[in-house]
């Protein structure tokens, strides 16, 4: 599953996943698909040293989120 772009303000901070740098992610080849059961996380740095991650899901009933990380 590629990253998806997400914009969200988090306690008054906007976290851009556009203007972030990926540093880590668990997706890894299977031999047929990148996804991770249907699920995949990635960490983000942002310009200004914040972090972040998005959890990507293609379940449905489930949403993908932003959570930021202290």
């Amino acid at each position: 599953m590629k990253p998806v772009k997400i914009r969200v303000v988090i306690d008054g901070i906007r976290y851009d996943t556009e203007k972030a740098d990926i540093i880590a992610d668990d997706c890894y080849w299977d031999g047929h698909n990148m996804d991770r059961r249907g699920r995949n996380t990635y960490l983000y740095k942002t310009p200004n040293g914040r972090y972040f991650a998005t959890y990507l899901t293609l379940w449905q009933g489930e949403r993908d989120i932003c959570h930021a990380i202290d």
